[in-house]
């Protein structure tokens, strides 16, 4: 799929200035606001919003900023593939003509087509090592709470000893 999307990225560099025209919305100002919210709002606030709310716990403000950034990338380049292949099917194959509503609806299918795949095989290295430091950061908890464990019940059974020696358990607070 990633093969796909960079084809799809030099294709649409190469044809920027004949896209930029369908890209943007057209209509009345309403339909124009609605059309832009359906086309980029999920890439460019709602998507990244979620992936930095539910980066784990202790991820640095700067790190969150860092894992939504590279969620708006993926997902407006993503959706600026699928929706230019959306136009071009529309165009070429079809005919249609620009501006038309069945046009648009071949450029809205065009981004969730590509953006649904392209977020899920995507790498994203910034929330990949948020998520590697929180599971080492567990593991180095969860061995300092097993030694803790373990010296406790060493105290015992050393404790437990002293008691049937007949010793005071009190002599471990001055060894412990």
């Amino acid at each position: 799929m990633l093969p796909f999307i960079k084809q799809g990225a030099g294709m649409l560099a190469r044809n920027a200035g004949k896209l930029g025209k369908e890209l943007i919305p057209k209509g009345t100002p309403m339909e124009r606001a609605l059309m832009t919210a359906v086309w980029w709002g999920p890439d460019v606030l709602v998507f990244p919003a979620l992936m930095a709310a539910t980066a784990p716990e202790g991820t640095s403000a700067m790190d969150r900023l860092g894992i939504a950034g590279e969620e708006a990338t993926i997902g407006t380049l993503a959706s600026l593939v699928g929706q230019s292949a959306g136009i071009g099917l529309g165009k070429k194959l079809l005919k249609l003509p620009s501006g038309g509503q069945a046009l648009g609806l071949l450029q809205t299918a065009g981004d969730f087509t590509v953006g649904a795949p392209a977020r899920m095989l995507a790498p994203r290295p910034l929330t990949n090592k948020a998520y590697e430091t929180a599971q080492l950061e567990g593991e180095e908890l969860l061995r300092a709470q097993i030694r803790q464990e373990e010296r406790e019940r060493s105290d015992a059974l050393l404790k437990i000893v002293l008691e049937g020696a007949g010793l005071s358990p009190n002599l471990m607070d001055n060894y412990g």
